[in-house]
C-alpha cells in the first residue's frame, strides 16, 4: 500500500502532531516507524512524535551531523540495518 501525506492530508514537517496523524492514519505505533531526512527541525518533530529517526548526509555534504539523531550516508545503509541503529 502506497500512502501519500503533505500538508493538506498530515499538516506541516516540523509539526509533532503531522507525524502522530501519519502514524494514525497508517495504522502503525509511532516507535515502529522510521521518518529520514535531512534536516534537523523535521528529525526533532518525528521523535517527539516517538518515532524513529535517521539523518541523512551524503559523504559529499558539508553540514555537520544532527545532534540526537542516528546519521547514514545512503539509504542503502537502512535497507542493511547495520550502521544506524
Amino acid at each position: 500500500m502506497v500512502r501519500h501525506f503533505d500538508l493538506t492530508t498530515a499538516g506541516p514537517k516540523t509539526s509533532p502532531e503531522s507525524y502522530d496523524t501519519i502514524a494514525r492514519e497508517l495504522g502503525h505505533a509511532p516507535d515502529g516507524l522510521l521518518f529520514v531526512s535531512d534536516l534537523a527541525p523535521e528529525l526533532d518533530a518525528a521523535t517527539a512524535a516517538g518515532w524513529r529517526t535517521a539523518a541523512v548526509r551524503r559523504a559529499d555534504d558539508e553540514r555537520t551531523a544532527v545532534p540526537g539523531h542516528p546519521a547514514v550516508t545512503s539509504l542503502t545503509e537502512l535497507l542493511s540495518g547495520t550502521s544506524w541503529r
